[in-house]
C-alpha cells in the first residue's frame, strides 16, 4: 500500500464512523467495543515486552482474534486494543501481524512512509480514543482557565485521564492537532 492522505483520512474517517455508529463518548472502552463487533480479544504474558499485541484470524470461524500484553498498562493496551482493531477492519488479517514497537504517530520510518498500514493503525487509534473535535473542544476550554505555556503538562494530565491514554499519546496527539 502507498503513502497517500487519502489512506490517512480512510482511518481518522472509519473511526468517527465507529464513534458515531455506536454512540461513543470518551474514555472509549475500546475492549467492550472490539467484543460488541464480534472480535475475540484475549490478554497473555508476553516474554517479549517489547510486543505489545497481534492480530490473527481464527481458523475455527475465520474472525479475527486480538491479543495485547497483559504485561502493559492499561493506557498502553487500550491503545494497543485500538491499533489492532484498525489492523481488523482495514486490513488483511490472514497472516499473523505483530506490533512490536512503542506508540509512534511520526519516526523516520512513518516520515519514509515505508509502513503505511502502521501509520493507518495509529491515526485510527488516535482518533478513536482522543477524537480531535472532543479534544479540540477539550484544550480550548482548559487553555481558556489558564496560560498554556506555563501549564501544557497540567492540562496534558488532566486530558489524558479523562481520555484514558498515556502522557506520550496525549502529548502527540495534542501537537498533531494544534500544529
Amino acid at each position: 500500500m502507498k503513502f497517500t492522505m487519502t489512506n490517512i483520512q480512510k482511518a481518522i474517517t472509519t473511526a468517527q464512523r465507529l464513534l458515531k455508529k455506536y454512540n461513543l463518548h470518551p474514555p472509549i472502552n475500546v475492549k467492550q467495543l472490539i467484543e460488541t463487533m464480534g472480535i475475540t480479544v484475549i490478554e497473555i504474558p508476553f516474554n517479549n515486552p517489547g510486543v505489545s499485541g497481534c492480530i490473527k484470524r481464527s481458523s475455527k470461524n475465520g474472525q479475527p482474534v486480538i491479543i495485547v500484553n497483559k504485561n502493559h498498562m492499561e493506557t498502553r493496551k487500550r491503545f494497543t486494543l485500538a491499533h489492532e482493531l484498525a489492523h481488523a477492519i482495514l486490513h488483511s488479517t490472514n497472516d499473523l501481524h505483530v506490533d512490536t514497537e512503542q506508540i509512534y504517530f511520526r519516526d523516520e520510518n512513518s516520515q519514509l512512509a515505508e509502513d503505511i498500514k502502521e501509520i493507518q493503525a495509529n491515526q485510527f487509534a488516535a482518533e478513536l480514543l482522543m477524537p480531535k473535535h472532543l479534544l479540540t473542544e477539550d484544550i480550548k476550554k482548559e487553555t481558556a482557565k489558564i496560560n498554556i505555556k506555563e501549564h501544557l503538562n497540567i492540562i496534558i494530565d488532566k486530558l489524558k485521564e479523562k481520555y484514558n491514554v498515556s502522557t506520550e499519546a496525549m502529548t502527540i496527539r495534542i501537537g498533531n492537532i494544534l500544529y
